[in-house]
């Protein structure tokens, strides 16, 4: 596996931290182009995701976290969001590749 380049640390290394989505910038990684390395997310943002130590949900502020404060119905707009009590998943297509995101829309 290749090298995986850290956003916390600003080094590049092979441990599942380093790999982690939310924390790898760039390298063998997803990389900050799908998830956000400073929890900044959606619209507002270039649609990236939340992971890792940023929680699972985007809120309508473009926040991530976790909780009903930002996995709510009505208040979260990317990620493991709940719909009465359940997620929702969607795809959608973005930068010419297709995605599958759960995502709630009030």
């Amino acid at each position: 596996m290749g090298q995986c380049c850290n956003a916390n640390t600003w080094k590049c290394g092979n441990s599942s931290e380093d790999c982690a989505d939310g924390t790898c910038y760039e390298g063998a990684c997803a990389g900050d182009s799908v998830y956000t390395t400073d929890g900044n997310c959606g619209r507002k943002h270039g649609y990236k995701s939340c992971a890792g130590v940023w929680g699972n949900c985007c809120n309508a502020t473009g926040r991530c976290g976790s909780g009903p404060d930002f996995c709510g119905y009505g208040k979260c707009q990317l990620g493991e969001c709940w719909l009465n009590g359940i997620c929702s998943k969607i795809s959608f297509f973005h930068h010419q590749s297709k995605d599958d995101l759960a995502v709630c829309v009030p």
